[in-house]
């Protein structure tokens, strides 16, 4: 019966400590595993605030547009294809002498005021409720140059000091971030040139374009050419084997620019190629929004 009220003694004492540390410092001491049997101070932490490995050789300005590359690293906004509009840095961090990830950089997520571009590029009142696009790490422009910028955000108000823009996957409505939506189009044969579309429900990134045909190819291979509109989309050539060929067979193109869709932009492949059996084949459009 001692050993019990030894156990019962040390429970309670271990109990008190861990209550009396989670009041001051604000964390637990004893992070065990377990369900709540009453109501709980769960952690939080502000919803529209991130902390980012900053890249190599990079300095970010304390208000700037921060963007991140293919690896995840935070760098000032920049014109240039296949970015991620993260948020605006809190305050000034230089990492200019130290590797990726030395250093950290605090974004938050929300509507801020940048710059506006001018002439063709000029944001006005019509743009409101549209994508616009990274010139640099304070201006933002109503296009995307012809698929050599990325997406900024979207344009919540244009003043004469600059252009409201909503920046970062949190806010509700932008329909931007990491998010992924796939889009499908079915090619009825893969054996004669011919058109095939689909619009674009939001604003985005085409970041990947599969096929996945039904039946071999005969004597060559098809190829399937991704536009948006007129422009071919750079990268965007899937290439269908015809040797070893077999209904599933999945093939692939990773578009590196010239990719940037709105709500409405006509996504549309074009058949090429030797192949001359008539294959259907289903195309996967995945976009980053």
């Amino acid at each position: 019966m001692g050993h019990l009220l030894v156990y019962a003694l040390f429970a309670t004492i271990v109990l008190a400590i861990s209550y009396f540390v989670k009041k001051v410092t604000g964390t637990n001491v004893f992070p065990f595993a377990m369900a709540l049997t009453a109501d709980a101070d769960t952690p939080t932490r502000l919803t529209n605030l991130y902390t980012r490995p900053i890249a190599a050789g990079k300095k970010i300005f304390g208000g700037s547009l921060v963007v991140l590359d293919a690896s995840g690293n935070a760098n000032p906004g920049s014109a240039a294809a296949g970015l991620i509009a993260d948020g605006r840095a809190v305050s000034q961090v230089d990492n200019t002498a130290g590797s990726a990830g030395a250093l950290t950089v605090d974004v938050q997520k929300g509507v801020f005021q940048f710059a506006n571009s001018s002439a063709g590029d000029l944001i006005d009142a019509t743009c409101i409720g549209l994508a616009c696009y990274i010139v640099d790490d304070g201006t933002v422009a109503k296009t995307s140059s012809s698929g050599t910028r990325s997406v900024a955000g979207i344009v919540v108000d244009v003043d004469s000091n600059g252009v409201w823009v909503a920046v970062g996957d949190w806010y509700p409505g932008t329909g931007l971030g990491t998010n992924l939506i796939a889009l499908q189009i079915r090619v009825a044969a893969l054996n004669a040139v011919a058109t095939f579309r689909v619009a674009s429900p939001v604003i985005g990134t085409i970041v990947s374009i599969q096929s996945d045909i039904e039946a071999a190819l005969a004597t060559g291979n098809a190829t399937l050419t991704a536009n948006i509109g007129a422009s071919a989309i750079t990268g965007g050539v899937v290439t269908i084997t015809q040797a070893a060929s077999a209904a599933g067979q999945v093939n692939s193109a990773a578009p590196s620019a010239a990719n940037v869709v709105v709500v409405g932009s006509d996504i549309n492949v074009v058949v090429g190629g030797t192949n001359t059996a008539a294959v259907a084949c289903q195309v996967t459009i995945l976009i980053r929004f």
